[in-house]
């Protein structure tokens, strides 16, 4: 190989040697520079997450303050109707598949939005479903005397709320008459409202 050729491949080598070591120092600055912007959004990630669960547990402390408020003034309404005979008002927490389960006297049976299946004694064929039932029942003018013991128990879509709820007659044949009742009235949550699915009617 002539001296020529020999320094030629030389340069090359020098070349060659350059253009690796600058290569390398791309890469190294690439890589520490990915490794700084990775560190800066991992720690952004465990900050974000932090207050994420901050306010997860308030929302929830918050959403559950908020149903139960809720549901308690639901459940007041509903019996507030009842004593107003406002059928309306009161047909309209029901939802399609809803069941009334009305133990003892004339009502007894479980009512549905389309029908009925008698209870033991049952003696009112004018109640076939519950809106009938809730007429009948109107014809006695009830009032509210006293509602205690109330409670709320709220599980994830599902709510159950109880209280001793008693009722007078005011006209009618029993006019006079107190019915003490343990009343349950269970609930969930349906395309973005709680809806009234089963009603238990439970005199003392």
């Amino acid at each position: 190989m002539s001296e020529g050729a020999g320094r030629k491949w030389m340069y090359v080598g020098i070349v060659f040697i350059i253009i690796t070591i600058i290569l390398a120092g791309i890469t190294f600055y690439q890589y520490t520079n990915y490794q700084t912007q990775y560190s800066s959004i991992e720690s952004q990630y465990t900050t974000l997450k932090s207050e994420y669960s901050d306010l997860s547990s308030k929302y929830a402390g918050l959403s559950k303050s908020y149903n139960e408020t809720l549901i308690k003034y639901l459940a007041y309404d509903h019996w507030i109707s009842i004593a107003s005979k406002n059928i309306d008002s009161l047909m309209s927490q029901y939802s399609n598949n809803a069941v009334v389960y009305w133990f003892k006297g004339p009502l007894a049976g479980n009512y549905t939005m389309t029908s009925v299946m008698k209870g033991p004694t049952y003696s009112a064929p004018n109640a076939t479903n519950i809106k009938t039932l809730w007429l009948v029942f109107f014809n006695n003018n009830p009032a509210i005397i006293k509602i205690h013991g109330f409670s709320i128990s709220l599980t994830g879509n599902n709510a159950v709320a109880k209280a001793q709820v008693s009722f007078i007659f005011t006209s009618g044949p029993r006019a006079g008459t107190t019915l003490n009742i343990n009343y349950e009235l269970d609930y969930t949550y349906v395309n973005g409202n709680w809806v009234l699915y089963a009603e238990w009617w439970i005199p003392q």
